[in-house]
């Protein structure tokens, strides 16, 4: 039963990984080539998790 207690504070680090290499990274990528200087100033002044 100790392995099923700690199986919720494993799934949100385990998530917040996936989510950042699968959907934000390629994202930053596409977003950065669209548009440029705007997009890394941005970046400069916004965290990446609000």
């Amino acid at each position: 039963m100790q392995g099923v207690a700690l199986t919720p504070g494993l799934v949100l680090p385990l998530f917040v990984c996936i989510i950042n290499q699968v959907q934000i990274l390629p994202e930053e990528a596409v977003l950065a080539e669209r548009f440029g200087a705007a997009y890394r100033n941005y970046r400069q002044r916004v965290r990446r998790w609000l």
